[in-house]
């Protein structure tokens, strides 16, 4: 939808000329949905390390796990809301000797007037080596009652992310149905 407005110099104009018969009107650029607050995000840049901690592994028939592995990055959004220093501790299974993985994480963002706490689940296969993540944060600070979704894709360590942040609470998950 666009709105148009009568601009003040045409109308000036067309005053002066004794109203001959025609208006200047101008068309402002398409105006967002306005509502609770939200902001669509992306990830200009990361750059992440391999942090310290307890760090636990095993390996078994076809399977291996990785435990409680800090790591932080430096994270550089559309949005500086949502920029900071994110710290994490990583978590994962693998299966077969290919090592197809899951993984979890517990993440914090450290913002300029706020942090965001969440989890993080993903899936990663070695041959792209592809990964999949899904984050979930909600806002502490001056960011209280909002909250920030986020999917990346892509190569771990360089994946594209893209997010939303809006205001409330992470929905409940529906019940199931069951379909006979």
């Amino acid at each position: 939808m666009r709105t148009v407005r009568l601009s003040l110099t045409g109308m000036m104009l067309v005053v002066a000329l004794g109203g001959l018969g025609g208006a200047a009107v101008a068309q402002d650029e398409p105006t967002v949905a306005t509502g609770p607050e939200y902001a669509w995000v992306t990830l200009v840049s990361e750059d992440c390390v391999p942090g310290t901690g307890t760090e636990a592994y095993g390996y078994g028939d076809g399977f291996s796990w990785f435990r409680d592995r800090g790591f932080s990055c430096d994270l550089v959004f559309s949005d500086p809301r949502v920029s900071g220093t994110l710290t994490g501790v990583y978590r994962d299974n693998c299966f077969d000797n290919d090592r197809y993985c899951v993984y979890w994480n517990s993440e914090e963002i450290a913002g300029p007037d706020g942090t965001w706490t969440g989890g993080v689940w993903g899936t990663l296969r070695p041959e792209d080596p592809a990964a999949t993540s899904m984050k979930v944060f909600s806002g502490t600070g001056a960011y209280e009652g909002l909250t920030f979704i986020v999917h990346g894709l892509g190569v771990l360590g360089e994946q594209d992310f893209y997010g939303l942040i809006y205001e409330g609470n992470v929905p409940p998950m529906p019940g199931l149905t069951t379909v006979e």
